[in-house]
């Protein structure tokens, strides 16, 4: 499962600048989902202490990763790498 969930879910990891207020009732659904079908962000998986952003401002100046492939466990070592969209509507990925 994956797409833009307009939401970091670590917020010491995937944003800064800006409020660092997560968004709780998001993070909450979003984990709940996870519980319950057993899945996890590869990304976070593959990259446990990278920051990386996928969307970004400069003025104020903000990047939040807030793009997410949620696998199942299963899946994990089939996953290689994780390549930035060509044509995307979120910026490409800032490190």
């Amino acid at each position: 499962m994956g797409g833009d969930f307009n939401c970091p879910l670590n917020i010491n990891l995937d944003k800064k600048g800006g409020i660092q207020i997560p968004w709780r009732h998001v993070v909450k659904s979003i984990e709940e989902i996870q519980g319950e079908f057993s899945l996890h962000d590869i990304w976070r998986i593959k990259n446990p202490n990278q920051q990386s952003f996928t969307w970004g401002h400069c003025s104020p100046f903000v990047f939040c990763g807030l793009d997410y492939w949620l696998t199942s466990d299963k899946l994990h070592d089939l996953v290689v790498d994780i390549l930035p969209s060509i044509r995307s509507d979120q910026t490409l990925q800032y490190s």
